[in-house]
């Protein structure tokens, strides 16, 4: 009779099983990671606002999802919407204090609100977590570029491109050092490595122009400049 009993009852305990497995945390995560794909679809196709409302339900059900912030804060970039991308990396740095990439986004939005002193700071806080990542050497290099401070922007872009021979951002960050503290002939050098490395670089062949005519090379920096005004280059 017992037995009848328990086989009577376990139909509803199943249920009642299944029921509280569907609404678990895991689950929620995996229906996050989903909305966190949507969104990366969509960014893929040139949809950030969609994206970001993807990026929204991701986090609605995952709140510490560092990536969906991050992800979240890149597309806000892409729309202009810097002071709200700042807010989305710190949200990310919140969920994971050791996300080098939400150091070093946030680092770069805030060069573009034209605040290089924090930025700075957060490509170093960046480096206390991985001193070996070139791309924070690199923004770091070009802050530190921009406030004119050319000598610790020098050893930055030397560091960055000991980890990273192949970056054409670096070289040319250095070059652009070089050429300011009046180093022409290394600039070129740098210049020529980061138009090797990226042949369509438009200011690296201008800056690279500069310098050229500088050393009194003048048919060789007509060309430069040409070559860099083919590629789209303004200025």
């Amino acid at each position: 009779m017992l037995v009848k009993k328990v086989l009577k009852i376990w139909p509803i305990f199943v249920v009642l099983l299944l029921s509280i497995s569907i609404s678990s945390p895991a689950i929620g995560q995996q229906n996050a990671k989903e909305w966190f794909l949507k969104g990366n679809i969509l960014i893929n196709q040139s949809r950030p606002n969609e994206a970001i409302e993807s990026y929204d339900e991701a986090i609605k059900l995952n709140p510490q999802y560092a990536e969906a912030w991050l992800r979240k804060g890149n597309a806000l970039n892409d729309l202009g919407r810097h002071d709200e991308a700042v807010g989305a990396y710190d949200e990310a740095i919140k969920s994971d204090p050791k996300f080098t990439k939400a150091w070093n986004n946030r680092g770069v939005t805030l060069v573009s609100l034209g605040q290089l002193d924090e930025a700075i700071k957060n490509y170093n806080e960046g480096l206390k977590i991985n001193p070996l990542d070139s791309d924070l050497w690199n923004n770091k290099a070009t802050a530190l570029f921009m406030m004119r401070r050319y000598d610790e922007a020098l050893n930055a872009s030397d560091e960055s491109i000991r980890l990273d021979p192949q970056s054409a951002d670096a070289w040319n960050v250095k070059g652009s050092a070089l050429l300011v503290k009046g180093n022409y002939t290394e600039a070129v050098n740098c210049f020529d490595e980061a138009i090797r490395i990226k042949p369509q670089f438009d200011s690296a062949w201008a800056a690279k122009s500069i310098a050229l005519k500088q050393l009194n090379r003048t048919s060789e920096a007509e060309t430069a400049l040409a070559k860099a005004r083919e590629l789209g280059y303004e200025g």
